[in-house]
């Protein structure tokens, strides 16, 4: 994100997000990630809140950021990205702790 106005402007975009609209490498791959959502709604649903809650969603925690704690959190957000290689146990051990 280039910047507080980049988000702000895509904020429209994002609250229209649906996974069942994303884009892969293939098509039998976006079935393939589909099929591991049990719910697609609730999925969708629970994605808008990481988005947009007040207190800890990402539009409302980048708008509190300066610009050096921006570059901090994408860092931080890539090496949990590496540490996870896709398998989701990163991110589950998270959620245990929130």
């Amino acid at each position: 994100l280039w910047s507080k106005a980049t988000l702000q402007g895509r904020a429209r975009t994002l609250e229209n997000l649906d996974v069942r609209d994303m884009r892969a490498s293939s098509e039998k791959d976006k079935e393939l990630i589909l099929g591991k959502i049990q719910d697609v709604d609730d999925f969708n649903a629970k994605l808008q809140v990481l988005i947009f809650d007040p207190k800890s969603g990402l539009v409302a925690t980048w708008n509190a950021m300066d610009s050096l704690q921006q570059i901090g959190e994408v860092g931080r957000l890539i090496r949990w990205g590496l540490a996870d290689a896709g398998s989701g146990k990163v991110w589950k051990a998270w959620d245990g702790h929130n």
